[in-house]
């Protein structure tokens, strides 16, 4: 890294934050920017270049109203000026859920076991494994797991909410999940590592839709936490009256 810059990264002279609830929505969305330590005049642009000198300056929120890739950098009164920081935001269409009709409540799981000699650091290709066990439950938990390591579960159903809007589904867990609303990968929590939360967004209209998820346990600890939060809705665990088979 040129020493120059690597001294003005420790003194401060950071590019600006992008700030927004998500990067998707569906009408209008409002984006801050802001420094972080040294304050100095923010420029940006919404075309997809760089930003110069005679870039606008940042001065309040800005709305956009179609998909937009922000850019911005700082500049400071010494010269100095900053790496360029961007962010793409999304204008997304709402899905429109299924019938109800003939759903039951809960989700259908599958649950499988390695038994190979050699450990799974994914999840695994389901079509190939046969499963030694399968059964309904009221929501994703590792409740169906008849041993500590070496197992992964397969979810599959529906998930329904209340109104329109933009909803951030949350996996929290140790080993690897992947998370399917209406066909679409949400949330890519796949490979070994400790618990871990990794957000996922996507936009709903009031109903129901397909939803599957995808655990597997390897070696050692083990946990899965299943969130989701939207309008009216605060961060949750999802409960059991909002999955159907």
């Amino acid at each position: 890294m040129d020493p120059d810059r690597l001294a003005r990264i420790n003194s401060g002279y950071l590019p600006p934050v992008i700030i927004a609830e998500g990067n998707i929505f569906i009408d209008k969305l409002e984006i801050e920017m802001k420094n972080t330590i040294q304050q100095g005049e923010i420029k940006y642009t919404m075309d997809g270049t760089d930003p110069g000198a005679e870039s606008p300056v940042y001065s309040g929120p800005v709305n956009i109203v179609e998909s937009t890739t922000i850019k911005a950098r700082t500049y400071w009164s010494d010269d100095n000026y900053s790496s360029v920081t961007e962010r793409s935001f999304e204008k997304a269409i709402i899905r429109r859920g299924i019938s109800k009709e003939g759903l039951e409540p809960g989700l259908s799981w599958q649950y499988f076991e390695n038994d190979s000699d050699e450990e799974w650091k994914q999840i695994p290709d389901f079509e190939g494994l046969e499963s030694s066990a399968k059964g309904v439950v009221g929501q994703c938990t590792l409740e169906p797991a008849g041993r500590d390591e070496e197992f992964a579960i397969r979810f599959e159903g529906y998930v329904s909410v209340p109104v329109d809007g933009i909803y951030t589904f949350y996996s929290n867990s140790d080993d690897g999940t992947k998370l399917f609303i209406d066909d679409e990968l949400v949330v890519d929590n796949d490979f070994q590592h400790g618990m871990a939360e990794i957000p996922g967004q996507i936009a709903l209209g009031a109903g129901i839709f397909p939803f599957r998820l995808e655990f597997y346990q390897g070696k050692g600890s083990k946990g899965l936490e299943i969130k989701y939060e939207g309008p009216g809705l605060e961060k949750q665990i999802i409960p059991e009256g909002a999955f159907y088979h």
